[in-house]
């Protein structure tokens, strides 16, 4: 809503605008007890580790803090404060919205920040509602927490063990970043784009390893507090490469998720193993990490709430309170809470804007049918341009799904290149992510245990045609993928593949966010427009119409 790239603070205009299309509200969830002030996030990449916390502290001091920290977080006045201020603000943007005294706002409920979590993979995932499932939540903390295992069934969840704060597995991948001289808790990606390159030294994936173990109840257990391992870290990674440190890492991150996954499976009785697994949290937006677990034995079926991050805890929590009234009433949450179908859930592209827009010299606009701006698109694209699209409802989340994308041919890896150059300005090593047609799936992507690929957030390695036909859309080296499955149910670009594929003999398109390097997404014609005049983009479709650069 403000155009700023995660941006911190109580989202605002967002639940105004949610309150201005859905007025019958009964009760509100707040997700995460406690959550800094927006100042402390602002800081986070630059300043949050300060030269006083770069040497790890002793045993003494570790341990006073694991047992503070609970006391901390109820009786601190800081911490009660950060909380009563957002209730606060919760109540002053419902107050004058909806109600007419304060005395008639609805209960505001405030939910665990792994709870939520946990809430999103089981209730949003695609199993039966009497389906046995593992639920595993990681980030790198909320609530003091890093960590939890969790059985689903029958629409209730029964935590099963959960890790502190102080053994956070997601909290020393972000200080390795931060030791790379990228932004912590934002660019842990390229730490893991850039592992495939090199190979793992393994004094290094060993030293993690001993630094934080997985017991029999499926917690991470450190020997070190995470919170205060930033100089312990710098020691070891004194005078390594950057590839071999990302390399390790990775190694590392993915051999104690898959750890994490088998000693958590053996928790369930044997009749319920191999596991249905519902994850969330930051730590699985990790894809290569998703992959290994997705391919252990132990999983049957693994489902990933999309865009598996802290965003999505406002959902969680809406989740588990509509649960737990469920449960309360005698009904199965899973019968009540419909699986998540799409993420197409935001503002409209708003093409109006066209309607009185006067375009600058140079900028030819044009209206046409859906069909004709369908064939327009896949014609384009065939010829090997570059097409920017914002149609219909911009997407949830970290990814794009089509709605607010920049398309391009797959197949051809000097398109990479220019896209690169002109328009999204990325690290060079990062790959880019496809879009395929699901029906197609099978012959682009090895994906044996058939599951749900629709949101790129894991990673499947390609076939050789697979290889052939989306070479741009793959990492240069390992040749993965994370691909979004597209069906009918998002038809506009449903039927840009398929026309696509007719012209073209390809079933996929390369699909990155459409925007600006460091920008959100595009949320509207207005924002699309000013984004297309500062790119090296040529085309540009908006709903039905049409806009091209024609010098």
């Amino acid at each position: 809503m403000v155009n700023r790239k995660n941006m911190p603070g109580m989202p605002v205009n967002a639940i105004r605008e949610i309150l201005r299309n859905h007025r019958d509200v009964d009760e509100v969830a707040l997700a995460t007890n406690f959550i800094h002030e927006p100042s402390w996030f602002r800081k986070k990449g630059e300043s949050r580790f300060r030269k006083q916390d770069l040497w790890e502290k002793n045993r003494t001091d570790r341990i006073i803090n694991k047992f503070s920290w609970p006391l901390r977080r109820n009786f601190d006045p800081y911490f009660r404060n950060r909380l009563k201020e957002r209730l606060d603000l919760l109540q002053g943007i419902l107050f004058p919205e909806l109600f007419p005294s304060m005395d008639q706002c609805p209960p505001i409920t405030v939910v665990d920040h792994h709870t939520a979590h946990a809430a999103t993979a089981y209730y949003g995932s695609h199993y039966d509602k009497e389906d046995s499932v593992l639920v595993l939540t990681a980030d790198g903390s909320g609530d003091g927490v890093s960590s939890t295992v969790s059985k689903g069934y029958a629409g209730e969840m029964e935590r099963l063990s959960e890790t502190t704060r102080g053994g956070s597995v997601g909290e020393l991948y972000s200080l390795t970043t931060h030791y790379l001289g990228f932004r912590a808790w934002e660019h842990e990606y390229k730490l893991m784009g850039m592992a495939p390159y090199s190979y793992p030294d393994r004094y290094i994936v060993d030293q993690l390893h001993q630094a934080i173990q997985v017991d029999n109840k499926a917690r991470f257990v450190s020997n070190i507090n995470t919170d205060y391992a930033y100089g312990w870290l710098a020691k070891l990674y004194k005078r390594k490469r950057f590839d071999r440190i990302c390399a390790s890492l990775q190694a590392w991150f993915e051999e104690s998720m898959a750890n994490w996954v088998i000693a958590a499976s053996d928790m369930m009785p044997i009749a319920e193993t191999p596991v249905k697994l519902a994850c969330a949290g930051g730590t699985f937006m990790n894809v290569k990490g998703n992959q290994v677990i997705s391919e252990r034995e132990e999983v049957r079926d693994m489902f990933i709430f999309p865009s598996a991050g802290d965003e999505s805890t406002s959902v969680g929590a809406a989740m588990h309170v509509y649960a737990k009234d469920c449960l309360e009433h005698g009904e199965n949450p899973k019968e009540k809470i419909e699986p998540i179908s799409n993420l197409y859930l935001g503002p409209m592209d708003q093409s109006s804007f066209f309607l009185d827009y006067k375009p600058p010299e140079g900028i030819e606009i044009q209206e046409h049918s859906s069909r004709d701006v369908t064939e327009i698109v896949a014609e384009s694209l065939a010829r090997g341009e570059i097409v920017a699209r914002c149609s219909g409802r911009c997407e949830f989340g970290a990814r794009a799904l089509g709605n607010r994308t920049i398309m391009a041919k797959a197949s051809d890896h000097d398109i990479t290149d220019l896209l690169n150059a002109s328009i999204k300005h990325r690290d060079f090593w990062m790959p880019f992510a496809p879009s395929i047609l699901e029906e197609d799936q099978g012959k682009l992507i090895e994906n044996p245990k058939c599951l749900k690929a629709k949101w790129m957030i894991q990673a499947f390695n390609t076939t050789e045609e697979g290889y052939r036909q989306l070479k741009a859309a793959t990492h240069p080296y390992d040749k993965t993928a994370r691909p979004q499955t597209v069906d009918k149910s998002n038809g506009d670009y449903y039927k840009i593949l398929e026309m696509f594929k007719e012209k073209s003999g390809f079933s996929g398109l390369l699909n990155t966010s459409f925007n600006l390097h460091g920008f959100p997404i595009v949320k509207d014609a207005e924002i699309a427009m000013d984004t297309f005049l500062g790119s090296g983009l040529k085309k540009m479709v908006v709903g039905n119409y049409v806009i091209t650069k024609v010098h």
